[in-house]
């Protein structure tokens, strides 16, 4: 079973994330408890990929051939795309790809520019604040072992949150999963350090672009729709140089670089 986070923008969601691959046996693992306490600072890890024209240019395209497959089967799907501040306030939770558990959606379908995406390094957890600043002075201190590298991503990957209310697209990361394992293995050292949830034991690196209330992205003819419908749906899309990690806790957000 693979099991995956994603980010999150708020402190009122419970971490409840999994994943499964197309065609694998549905497996539910007991999830993290993170129980909501006033004084607790939501903790969020990710790296920030910028895309290419490209990859902007895929994104839209896939959005509106999820807006016409939907129009076409007379389902209402309410889609929108996520951006660098526009995160949906429960995103951090248990996902599932596409599997044997078939799931069922305002359709913001502006014409924004995509800022940046983000994969996620991190469950969802809290610090108190008196924890901050300790928190990341470690981080910083175990990043500077992990050299900069590049990623590629590309191939669209249908996900549900495991309560079923939300579901997404994104792009997986297709090169490089090796370098973020060993970056991650820095950040789980810490994470146990602080009595948090290290993150999966076999996660599946990604950045969601769109989600809808329900679980209408995971339709397995919708994905097949979208790969009869682009060329360079399995292929790497954009390649990143990956020199920074960003830690959002609370209303603080911080760049940790990579390397001494």
């Amino acid at each position: 079973m693979l099991l995956v986070a994603d980010y999150d923008s708020s402190s009122d969601s419970s971490s409840q994330e999994y994943t499964q691959e197309q065609n694998s046996n549905l497996e539910v693992a007991k999830p993290f408890q993170q129980t909501n306490i006033k004084g607790n600072w939501p903790l969020h890890i990710h790296i920030k990929i910028i895309p290419n024209r490209q990859t902007v240019k895929f994104i839209e395209d896939v959005c509106r051939i999820s807006e016409s497959f939907f129009v076409k089967k007379n389902v209402k799907a309410d889609l929108v795309k996520i951006l660098s501040k526009d995160l949906p306030t429960d995103h951090l939770e248990y996902l599932f790809p596409l599997g044997n558990d078939t799931p069922l959606g305002k359709s913001d379908s502006t014409d924004k520019e995509i800022e940046y995406l983000h994969i996620s390094l991190s469950r969802h957890a809290s610090l108190k604040f008196h924890q901050i600043e300790k928190f990341i002075q470690k981080l910083e201190l175990e990043l500077k072992s992990v050299s900069p590298f590049g990623i590629g991503i590309g191939s669209v990957l249908g996900l549900i949150n495991e309560s079923k209310s939300k579901s997404f697209l994104a792009l997986k990361v297709l090169t490089g999963n090796q370098n973020l394992l060993r970056l991650l293995e820095r950040i789980d050292v810490l994470m146990k350090t602080f009595s948090l949830p290290p993150f999966h034991t076999v996660p599946l690196f990604h950045a969601s672009f769109l989600w809808s209330e329900g679980s209408c992205l995971v339709d397995p003819d919708l994905i097949k729709t979208i790969s009869d419908n682009s060329t360079t749906i399995n292929n790497t899309l954009d390649h990143f140089n990956i020199k920074s990690v960003f830690v959002h806790i609370g209303n603080k957000y911080f760049e940790l670089h990579l390397g001494s």
